[in-house]
């Protein structure tokens, strides 16, 4: 094959990739800057219904794992998770792949718009400011991401998000925080069977229970340590609403094991009213 043919090749891939990439394709993404890893998955699951009702390729954050209250890590999806039992429910890349990848070709640095759903507070005014805060700016920074531009999804729930954000105009969709409720809506927790661990946690896992456990064994996912002390004591009309929506979205009784599962010695200290 002549040089002359190589190059010809070569230039009509690249064009043709550019064509599917700017019109056949557009994208959505957030940063994952709430809670840490429990609260973070539940918005992903309500993410995936968000990105299949937009009929947008998801692009998967990494997780921001947080250690001593201080630290951000940022790990990778794939790290944790694996992409391809994810596939069949809808389309994902990573975001590492991503702005590797399609990101300089439909995301160019002088057109990225951040969206949120008011004007946050920070040095610009009636503006996203998504780089002001903690974990914000070590997240985008982490990908050399800076925004030029700030649009406003309030109120996302009365306009056509489709309409409102057309791909045309926004190509990527890339929020300051997800959109997605939580708790996570009853309809949506159907994608956790998607959700699997990769084989490196497994590998790790059964090591771990075969070396210290006896077989079988159940995890339980407990938060009555600092984080359930903290609300208790510190944010209990924060908690009483977080409580009733709870209770409003999954339909839970008066009489739960909400109510019973409140730290042993508080019982009789804490009255959980508003005007306690």
């Amino acid at each position: 094959m002549r040089i002359d043919d190589i190059k010809f090749i070569l230039c009509w891939t690249m064009i043709v990739r550019q064509y599917v990439i700017q019109c056949n394709v557009a994208y959505i993404t957030y940063c994952p800057c709430m809670g840490r890893l429990g609260n973070q998955i539940e918005q992903f699951l309500g993410m995936i219904a968000f990105a299949i009702k937009l009929n947008r390729t998801l692009v998967l954050p990494p997780w921001n794992i947080i250690y001593f209250k201080i630290l951000q890590n940022f790990v990778p999806f794939g790290n944790l998770f694996n992409i391809t039992t994810l596939l069949p429910v809808h389309q994902f890349v990573s975001l590492e792949s991503f702005m590797l990848n399609e990101a300089p070709v439909i995301w160019p640095a002088a057109k990225r718009t951040a969206l949120c759903f008011r004007p946050r507070s920070g040095p610009l005014f009636n503006d996203c400011n998504a780089k002001n805060g903690n974990p914000f700016k070590e997240f985008w920074d982490k990908f050399n991401v800076s925004f030029t531009g700030s649009s406003f999804y309030f109120p996302l729930s009365t306009d056509d998000p489709k309409e409102k954000f057309p791909s045309e105009t926004y190509p990527v969709l890339a929020f300051i925080g997800p959109p997605s409720s939580f708790p996570v809506r009853p309809e949506n927790r159907v994608f956790h069977r998607y959700l699997e661990w990769n084989s490196h946690i497994n590998l790790v896992t059964e090591n771990f229970i075969n070396r210290w456990l006896n077989k079988p064994v159940v995890g339980v996912h407990l938060r009555n340590g600092e984080d359930f002390v903290s609300c208790v004591l510190t944010y209990k009309f924060y908690c009483l609403l977080e409580e009733l929506r709870v209770k409003i979205i999954y339909n839970v009784g008066p009489d739960t094991y909400m109510h019973r599962s409140k730290l042993p010695y508080l019982i009789n200290t804490t009255r959980w009213t508003p005007d306690s």
